[in-house]
């Protein structure tokens, strides 16, 4: 059976997934730099060119990694193309922590290895998407004290999701939001 011209596996997963699960997780244990495609592809019983067959380089293969986060971080911005009141803070922050936590397993690649954020497009990306995430929470015509708290839940959120990357979603959602709420409550 084929699904978009890639081989199923016995679970449904098709070969372009099963890579990029194999790719995140030894990106995550032996770090990005230290991973070779070659070993990426011993580990799922594929040649070298095999994996070639579906990305055309490391570098492709982690922008398929990275682009679905970015990407849907790109869409609540574009919901949200102005700064929020702060009755509209809430439901923005528990979709920027609903998408970090769908992401969950990249948002932590990128968080311990710098080679990731380093990566020029990934990280100009990033550092786009996080200044247009402090403005959208500081609000309009914030003053030092409105953007120090706008980046402070926006970075703890990011940083929650890091550090317990394995825990229950539910509790980290729950648990990370009301801190984040809580640094914007004077804005």
């Amino acid at each position: 059976m084929e699904r978009s011209g890639a081989a199923m596996s016995e679970t449904g997963m098709g070969r372009r997934d099963q890579i990029l699960m194999t790719a995140v997780q030894l990106f995550r244990t032996s770090g990005y730099d230290r991973t070779s495609l070659r070993e990426i592809a011993g580990n799922l019983g594929l040649s070298k060119s095999g994996l070639y067959h579906h990305f055309p380089s490391k570098e492709a293969l982690l922008a398929s990694l990275v682009d679905p986060l970015l990407d849907d971080l790109d869409a609540l911005l574009q919901d949200h193309q102005r700064e929020l009141e702060p009755p509209d803070r809430r439901a923005f922050l528990a979709r920027y922590l609903d998408i970090l936590l769908a992401h969950r397993s990249v948002v932590n690649l990128i968080g311990r290895e710098p080679a990731v954020a380093a990566d020029a497009r990934i990280g100009a990306r990033l550092t786009e998407i996080n200044a247009a995430l402090w403005c959208r929470l500081a609000g309009p015509d914030p003053d030092l004290s409105h953007e120090i708290r706008a980046v402070h839940a926006v970075a703890g959120l990011q940083d929650a999701v890091v550090r317990f990357a394995d825990a229950d979603p539910a509790v980290v959602r729950a648990a990370g939001l009301a801190a984040a709420v809580a640094a914007l409550a004077d804005t």
